[in-house]
């Protein structure tokens, strides 16, 4: 019972401090187009993320849906746990699969991309991170414009 007062005071008396400060998810600065099979294609999205906070957090899973010109390319794999050192701005890595059927479409617009210098590339969904014993969604939503020969194209 003790314990659970201390607790209960601590948290009454941090609930008016600012603890935690958005971490800012941005500037997608590479996207590599990996192998092309009859499954699919994988991609490599390299990013950057930005902790302002004063402890490390730890990112666990995601559900991150990838758009390319609207269209629906992919989902983000299940990725490794991603810690983020405090204080820190660091570039990421996630990888997309992206089944044939998203591929076919996306081949379908070729003409239309052709003529684009570049794409406007989309990801939207949450990650769920965890930083001092407490667990938090994160909703994201970035979108960049990509230029072609950036990705190889």
């Amino acid at each position: 019972m003790r314990s659970w007062l201390w607790m209960l005071v601590l948290m009454a008396s941090l609930s008016s401090c600012k603890l935690y400060e958005e971490v800012k998810v941005s500037d997608v600065q590479d996207v590599i187009i990996g192998d092309v099979t009859s499954d699919g294609v994988e991609a490599q999205i390299y990013f950057e993320i930005e902790n302002p906070n004063w402890y490390k957090m730890t990112l666990k899973e995601s559900n991150i849906e990838v758009y390319v010109e609207g269209k629906y390319f992919g989902v983000i794999d299940q990725f490794d746990e991603i810690i983020i050192p405090k204080h820190s701005k660091t570039t990421q890595v996630l990888r997309v699969k992206a089944s044939s059927k998203a591929l076919n479409d996306l081949i379908g617009n070729a003409l239309k991309l052709f003529f684009q210098n570049e794409l406007k590339l989309e990801a939207r969904g949450y990650v769920v991170g965890k930083a001092l014993l407490v667990k938090k969604r994160i909703d994201v939503k970035v979108v960049e414009s990509v230029k072609k020969e950036d990705l190889g194209l």
